[in-house]
């Protein structure tokens, strides 16, 4: 009897934590744009750890539109841009996009140099300012929609003026 309460103690552990750890994934499309120069660029997308969680570069097709599918928890990651030639990636481009509803989460390119860091996040949007009066505590992703109440502090001072008319020189 022990033995089979176990297993299912274990089974239904398993769902909760398959269940729990799903609902809050997200499965987004990465679109890298390859320009004129395909052959030079590169990039990863990693987690706060470092593991990588999807790549791509070294592409042989010029001006071609090179898609991934991943399925990630909502929040937020880091984009690494590469160039091997340290010019930039030259009109090259990426978008990444909800799979569901082509909502786009994070777009951009590397203007120069040899390599730049885009943070991007996708997951639920809202006001991620615990300070703000409509904080989402849920939101990974922030929009722009943070409002602060306004608190006016009424002060009350006298001012006692006193004057000597008598001495003024006009």
């Amino acid at each position: 009897m022990k033995n089979k309460f176990s297993k299912m103690m274990f089974s239904l552990a398993t769902a909760l934590v398959f269940t729990v750890s799903s609902a809050f994934s997200a499965t987004v499309n990465i679109d890298v744009y390859s320009g004129p120069y395909a052959n030079e660029i590169s990039w990863t997308l990693t987690d706060s750890l470092g593991d990588t969680l999807a790549m791509g570069g070294g592409y042989s097709m010029n001006l071609t539109t090179y898609s991934v599918s991943i399925t990630e928890p909502d929040g937020c990651y880091f984009m690494n841009l590469e160039d091997s030639w340290g010019d930039g990636w030259n009109g090259a481009t990426y978008t990444i996009s909800d799979s569901a509803t082509g909502a786009v989460h994070a777009g951009g390119t590397l203007l120069s140099g040899y390599s730049s860091t885009d943070i991007v996040c996708w997951g639920p949007v809202g006001c991620t300012d615990p300070v703000a009066s409509n904080y989402n505590p849920l939101a990974t992703t922030h929009d722009g929609s943070c409002q602060y109440e306004d608190k006016v502090e009424t002060v009350t001072k006298k001012y006692y003026v006193w004057s000597d008319v008598a001495n003024w020189k006009w």
